[in-house]
């Protein structure tokens, strides 16, 4: 009886366990892009090309996502 309550049990911590980490990812995300937002628009006031403005939100979104590993 144990065995058979084992593989249910062991499948639904497994789908816990992904799902936490995706939570987690979707949040460094977010992070990631907030923070972007942020800078670019202290560059936008400092005057700066909308390609430049590009950019450097790519480059700083990027520099924030250096945990997640997809």
């Amino acid at each position: 009886m144990t065995v058979v309550a084992m593989v249910p049990l062991m499948g639904t911590l497994a789908m816990a366990v992904d799902f936490t980490e995706m939570s987690r990812e979707k949040q460094a995300v977010s992070n990631a892009l907030d923070a972007a937002n942020f800078a670019t628009a202290r560059r936008l006031t400092e005057g700066a090309t909308d390609d430049q403005l590009r950019a450097y939100a790519l480059d700083f979104f990027n520099a924030n996502l250096n945990k997640i590993n997809p």
